[in-house]
């Protein structure tokens, strides 16, 4: 599972669910001191990866990491700038 914003906050706590949970799980974020930190505490199945979710080539750089490890079943998007109210 390939969880943006995963170094803190809500995407650090659905990393730790997932990891707990068994899966593979993959901290994405532009914070790598937190990320590092998240993805070593972890130990086994995580790992970190450096991403800017606005930029094309930090995607395309974080997935080919992902893609080395081998299968990504799940991406989580843990970001959001506004809520917006749909009623």
């Amino acid at each position: 599972t390939l969880v943006t914003g995963g170094a803190a906050g809500i995407g650090a706590a659905v990393v730790r669910l997932m990891h707990d949970e068994g899966a593979r799980v993959y901290v994405a974020d532009v914070d790598v001191e937190a990320g590092r930190a998240l993805a070593e505490e972890l130990g086994e199945r995580a790992t970190f990866v450096a991403l800017d979710v606005t930029d094309e080539g930090s995607w395309t750089t974080a997935l080919a990491t992902v893609r080395q490890a081998g299968a990504c079943y799940a991406l989580t998007a843990t970001y959001f700038t506004s809520v917006v109210p749909v009623w």
